[in-house]
């Protein structure tokens, strides 16, 4: 399935990025900083559309990375807790809305 919606650039003004909500028309958040980002939290969108896929991803190593569903959905599985960096593959999580079951399914 394609996904066109861009993806929201976030540049932490410190190591401590804070919460990122994903905008309803939002591909999902590119993280950046100029070093390591110790912590991260992203998310998902309050009004998403059924088969909506967000990409939460940084170029930096992010030490402790939340992501967690917005009222009135949930996460279908546990998320990951951190987002090691690579020079040699993009790095990143996607996740796929699914509205009959109001759940955020981790796929990639």
């Amino acid at each position: 399935a394609l996904n066109a919606a861009p993806m929201a650039y976030t540049l932490c003004a410190a190591a401590a990025c804070g919460s990122v909500t994903v905008a309803n028309n939002s591909g999902g958040i590119l993280f950046d900083y100029s070093t390591t980002i110790d912590s991260a939290t992203g998310v998902t969108p309050a009004s998403p559309m059924d088969g909506q896929r967000i990409r939460i991803a940084s170029p930096l190593t992010i030490t402790s990375l939340t992501v967690t569903a917005n009222t009135g959905s949930t996460l279908a599985a546990t998320t990951p807790t951190v987002l090691p960096a690579s020079t040699t593959a993009p790095q990143g999580y996607e996740f796929q809305y699914v509205a009959s079951t109001t759940k955020w399914y981790k796929i990639r």
